[in-house]
């Protein structure tokens, strides 16, 4: 009775403090709440978030966007101390820029029943440059302690009338409340795009505005030209969209999600048109194809893709000796790669220049890969960037240039068309950086013309071990190879290539679980033409048992899969594997001869609908020597959710056939 009139109280106090929400003003029964009433394992929960967006004039630069924000935010545990820090993007271009003012904040805590306020000291906001086009203000609230309140309060004005701010309307935390109204003047038409599966309730309504105007006019007096100020004012009517939603629940991250902020509630504003008095309708971003002309038409993008004077003497040499057409592309490829290493920028638009970088030999993305184009079309090829919306930039919902933020190449050959991406240092043809995986690229034709082409790789990535155990009174000794090609490869090589040979068993120590590596060998780890090949040397006194006289063996051993990923009861978006895989599991088992294997697991097979996959199980006894092998195969590289129960009963029938035991008895 007691936890029913205390989660009461909870609900009571979500539905009263959803009525007003004004900074400064935090309530003693704010701090006091010690569990979110929305989500009883929630670390932390935002009490309100509100936006309020409108538009101003300024003489010199007409129309320009400004949004205000307020955030009340609620820590329940130490845990919740990450949501603390926030981070506020900023655009610029050239001389133009995003500009916060206004910024303040405070934190709440609850000392001797009286309520302390501490607020945000200027010293503890700083400023960061992501790259060209992009820096950040980033703060963490200060005097952070378990039960307190923080608010925070910012104004960012924005020139750039193209696009507005998502519209953020979910978290990895719960919220209580959002509160949202946007107001633009009728002379601009913004398309609009909801995301996320969540119910989200536009309210859509029209107001008239007054604006008031003051512009300098030069008039002619005849004898001189003079300046005067001109005040006058406008009337027009606004769009005005509302949004309120209450007890938002967390957007829960899951295992193979890409990026969960493609599936946060939310609404996107892209401007479409614009239809000012005395001039004609003047249309944005009408389609992809529009897009994509337009970026290629740029001199830091289709511009820099026709220089080619200052790698011309060394395209001999490295062309040289090759006959075919994968042998003058990879070594095309690994030339830029050696010769530019990358300035840990991204972008489509070149930062350097082409011949700057390549001089210099530092470059963003868009130096390396439109090199890497240029010279490739040098050398006679179909070679054509593909603009990308990188995983952390989310999936492009609208034509527009700021949908991208990435650039690679694309070749057209007689096996088909070849992906490359020069800027990280392990990525071999036709396997990109799993940050790059994003569905869909642009590739853009020497003509300007554009179409959609598949970014996920076709062919299976391999992870390949062929292990020898030998069974002892005290465990197991043995060896194992594992072999890795593709994604596996590029991933192990990111992972392991700057480790010492201490560090590399340290980490396989603690990658496979209750088993002690005496050694470690890995072969072409930096040579990226060949497969990684690890061979561990190993012992343990794990995975087995004696119950009753009898011995029970794990056939699997450390590689057994004992944790089903998939555990949520429903999924509303796909699952990322980013490439179809193999993972091949083969062990060969040595049994004492004192022993007797009296039972053995069955071998089975699982085919899943659609070619979605393959589970092989087999278990074959010889003499005292058994052979398992254990070989998953996934054949798409992303699985909708509609097919996620597949995929979990899969792996759960997966867990079980590889927990069943091995039985021995002494003779």
């Amino acid at each position: 009775m007691k936890k029913s009139f205390t989660a009461i109280l909870l609900m009571m106090f979500t539905f009263n403090n959803a009525q007003t929400f004004k900074y400064g003003k935090v309530s003693i029964d704010e701090l006091k709440a010690t569990t979110c009433a929305l989500d009883s394992t929630a670390t932390a929960a935002i009490l309100y978030n509100e936006r309020y967006t409108h538009f101003e004039y300024d003489e010199e630069i007409g129309f320009y966007i400004v949004d205000e924000y307020f955030m009340r935010m609620k820590i329940y545990s130490i845990e919740g101390y990450d949501y603390a820090t926030h981070s506020i993007p900023m655009y610029n271009s050239n001389s133009t820029k995003e500009e916060i003012i206004g910024l303040k904040g405070t934190t709440y805590t609850l000392e001797n029943g009286e309520i302390v306020k501490t607020k945000l000291d200027n010293d503890a906001v700083f400023f960061e440059k992501t790259n060209k086009y992009w820096s950040q203000k980033k703060f963490t609230m200060p005097n952070l302690k378990v039960g307190a309140v923080l608010e925070w309060v910012y104004t960012l004005k924005s020139p750039f009338i193209s696009k507005l701010d998502e519209v953020n309307l979910q978290s990895e935390i719960p919220i209580f409340k959002n509160n949202v109204s946007i107001y633009v003047p009728e002379y601009l038409v913004y398309n609009t795009n909801t995301k996320g599966y969540l119910n989200i309730p536009i309210v859509n309504d029209n107001k008239g505005r007054t604006l008031d105007l003051s512009y300098m006019e030069r008039v002619d007096y005849g004898s001189s030209i003079q300046s005067r100020r001109i005040q006058n004012s406008v009337s027009f009517n606004e769009k005005i969209y509302k949004i309120n939603m209450t007890n938002v629940p967390a957007l829960k991250d899951e295992p193979y999600a890409g990026n969960i902020e493609n599936y946060a509630a939310g609404v996107l504003f892209e401007l479409s048109l614009t239809r000012f008095p005395g001039s004609n309708i003047e249309t944005y971003a009408s389609d992809w194809e529009a897009v994509a002309k337009n970026i290629y038409e740029s001199e830091y993008f289709g511009g820099e893709l026709k220089e080619k004077s200052h790698f011309l003497a060394d395209l001999p040499g490295v062309l040289e000796g090759k006959s075919t057409e994968a042998e003058k592309i990879n070594a095309i490829f690994k030339h830029i790669k050696s010769k530019i290493k990358w300035n840990d920028f991204n972008g489509f638009y070149t930062d350097l220049g082409v011949k700057k970088a390549y001089k210099e030999g530092l470059g963003n993305v868009a130096d390396i890969n439109l090199n890497l184009i240029s010279m490739l079309r040098e050398a006679g090829f179909e070679a054509n960037p593909v603009l990308i919306s990188t995983v952390s930039n989310g999936i492009p919902y609208f034509p527009s240039r700021l949908a991208f933020n990435y650039v690679v190449a694309s070749v057209h050959t007689v096996e088909g068309t070849v992906l490359l991406d020069a800027s990280k240092p392990y990525t071999i043809p036709n396997v990109l950086p799993e940050s790059a995986l994003n569905f869909n690229g642009r590739e853009i034709k020497s003509n300007g013309q554009s179409d959609w082409i598949k970014l996920y790789a076709q062919k299976h990535s391999i992870s390949k071990t062929v292990a020898n155990f030998k069974f002892t009174d005290s465990g197991f000794e043995g060896n194992a190879r594992k072999i890795l090609n593709l994604s596996f490869a590029l991933d192990y090589r990111n992972e392991m290539t700057a480790l010492s040979k201490e560090k590399i068993i340290e980490k396989l120590n603690e990658e496979y679980e209750n088993i002690d590596v005496l050694d470690v060998r890995i072969n072409n780890l930096e040579d990226l033409e060949k497969e990684v090949n690890e061979t561990i040397k190993f012992e343990t006194e794990s995975y087995f048992e004696e119950i009753s006289g009898k011995t029970y063996l794990d056939p699997l051993f450390f590689y057994q899969i004992t944790k089903n990923p998939f555990k949520s009861e429903q999924r509303d978006f796909p699952i990322f594997y980013n490439k179809p895989w193999v993972n091949s599991i083969t062990i060969n088992l040595t049994i004492p001869d004192q022993y007797t294997i009296e039972s053995i697991p069955e071998s089975k097979e699982i085919v899943l609908p659609d070619n979605l996959g393959v589970f092989a199980y087999k278990i074959v006894q010889n003499g005292q020597l058994i052979l398992i092998e254990s070989n998953i195969i996934i054949n798409e590289p992303v699985i909708q959710a509609t097919q996620y129960n597949i995929i979990k009963d899969f792996y759960r029938d997966i867990i079980k056939k590889q927990a069943e035991k091995i039985v021995l008895s002494k003779k």
